[in-house]
C-alpha cells in the first residue's frame, strides 16, 4: 500500500492507515494506494491493476467504512462522495469535514475496530443463540444507513440460515455500498455484545446472487451472507 501525503497530520494518515488495514474482505489481495491531498482522502488502484468485481467492490467499501469509524472518533464528519467507476482507477473519495465532538457511539464503534482480529476473508459457519428483536432493529438501522436492507434468517440452504446484506438494484455502486454497510454492521454487533462474520464465498457470483433473490422477503440483491448471533446464551 503506497500513501501520499500532503498537508495531513502523521498521526491521522496512520489511524487511517491502521483502520483501513483492520478491515475485512471477500478477497485474498486488494491492492490499492491510499492518497491524501486537496483535502481530501482517496482510494486509488496501481496502473494496471483496476478491479471492479463484485467481491473488490464490497471490500473497497468495508475499508472505507473503516476509514470513515475512524475519522468519526476524531471527530472529523466524513463525505463519501464517489465510489468505483468501471474503467476509472479511483475506488472512492472520501471529503473530511468539521464536526462536533465524537459521540459516545463514535468511541464504541473505534473500540470495536480495535478490538479485532478481523479476519481477513471469510469464516466458517458457527452456533449460537439468534439476536434479540431490540439488536436486530438496531442492526437493520444500520444497513439502513448505507440504503441496504439486513435481511434476517435467510435460508441459503435446508440446514443453514443466515443474514443477508441486501440491496434494491446490482451495480458497482450497489456493491460498494453494500460494503460499507457490512462493516457497520460487523462493527455495531460487537457494540451490543453480538458475534457477527462474514460466511459463504458463493455471492460473488451474479448467478448466485439472482438465484437467492427468491428467498428473500421483500425481493433484492443479497450481497454478503453474515452469521450474527449471541456470544452467549
Amino acid at each position: 500500500m503506497l500513501t501520499v501525503t500532503t498537508a495531513f497530520d502523521p498521526l491521522l494518515v496512520a489511524a487511517l492507515e491502521h483502520a483501513a488495514r483492520q478491515a475485512p474482505r471477500l478477497v485474498e489481495r486488494v491492492t490499492w494506494e491510499l492518497c491524501f491531498a486537496g483535502g481530501a482522502v482517496t482510494l486509488t488502484a496501481p496502473p494496471g491493476d483496476v478491479r471492479n468485481d463484485q467481491p473488490a467492490c464490497v471490500s473497497y467499501g468495508m475499508a472505507v467504512e473503516f476509514v470513515v469509524t475512524a475519522l468519526h472518533e476524531r471527530g472529523i464528519a466524513a463525505h463519501v462522495a464517489t465510489g468505483p467507476t468501471p474503467g476509472s482507477r479511483v475506488l472512492a473519495r472520501i471529503e473530511p469535514l468539521p464536526s462536533a465532538s465524537p459521540t459516545k457511539i463514535d468511541h464504541a464503534l473505534y473500540a470495536a475496530l480495535e478490538a479485532g482480529p478481523w479476519p481477513p476473508l471469510l469464516s466458517l459457519p458457527c452456533t449460537g443463540c439468534p439476536a434479540t428483536t431490540y439488536q436486530r432493529d438496531v442492526l437493520g438501522l444500520a444497513a439502513a444507513a448505507q440504503r441496504t436492507t439486513l435481511r434476517w434468517d435467510v435460508p441459503v440452504t435446508p440446514d443453514a440460515i443466515r443474514e443477508a446484506v441486501a440491496t434494491s438494484a446490482d451495480t458497482p455502486d450497489d456493491w460498494f455500498r453494500a460494503g460499507r454497510s457490512t462493516a457497520h454492521v460487523l462493527l455495531r454487533a460487537r457494540t451490543l455484545g453480538l458475534r457477527a462474520t462474514l460466511v459463504t464465498p458463493s455471492l460473488r457470483h451474479d448467478v448466485v446472487r439472482e438465484a437467492i433473490r427468491p428467498w428473500l422477503r421483500p425481493t433484492g440483491y443479497p450481497q454478503v451472507l453474515l452469521q450474527v448471533f449471541q456470544g452467549r446464551c
